[in-house]
């Protein structure tokens, strides 16, 4: 299910009982600039969801994500974010939510901040995690992700969690393209010889 919004939109929503779309498993929502998706979000019960997509150009609203999280008790495979504002701690608060994500892309503006850094690469937050689009983090970061979730650094990455978990090897990375320029050439080396060994590596 794919849905765009026109402008005015939120007040018509406000006043829907709530819609239960038992079988939906791939739900995309596109706003226009300044559009809230907190109301669009609000009536929603999406027991069998398995593909969020989000395109907004407003700040991360995560309590809206919350409450549909809580009132559907889905388990997400896939989650694409774009244009939002998006921090470190937000992120976290999003992603330890998620045991069974297999892809995340994340193109949107902010920072990653250290503990959610941390958590990633050890496997404490998505530790199912296969296929990763970090095209808007700095290529540094994205490669320490990368490397510390992908078999080259097994001693690192590969092994059980704080929660004993088993972690899953990545697959597939999109990077930023510049990673081809000369001040991050250093990246872009240990990114073409993960490709060589098998990884599937895209600039975007």
């Amino acid at each position: 299910m794919c849905v765009k919004t026109d402008d005015g939109i939120e007040e018509s929503l406000a006043d829907l009982d709530l819609i239960v779309v038992l079988n939906l498993r791939q739900f995309k929502l596109g706003l226009s600039f300044g559009t809230s998706f907190t109301p669009f979000l609000q009536p929603l019960v999406l027991p069998a969801l398995k593909d969020f997509g989000l395109t907004s150009h407003r700040n991360w609203q995560y309590d809206a994500f919350k409450s549909l999280l809580s009132r559907s008790s889905f388990d997400l495979e896939r989650v694409a974010l774009q244009g939002m504002v998006m921090d470190g701690s937000d992120l976290e608060s999003l992603l330890q939510h998620m045991p069974f994500l297999v892809e995340l892309d994340i193109q949107s503006q902010g920072t990653l901040n250290r503990p959610t850094l941390d958590m990633i690469v050890k496997g404490d937050l998505v530790p199912k995690l296969e296929i990763v689009n970090f095209a808007s983090l700095p290529p540094n970061v994205a490669l320490n992700i990368i490397q510390s979730r992908w078999g080259i650094d097994a001693d690192v990455a590969i092994g059980s969690n704080s929660s004993d978990v088993s972690i899953s090897w990545l697959r597939e990375a999109v990077v930023s393209e510049k990673c081809l320029n000369r001040t991050h050439s250093f990246v872009y080396a240990r990114l073409e010889r993960f490709r060589r060994r098998g990884l599937l590596v895209h600039y975007h």
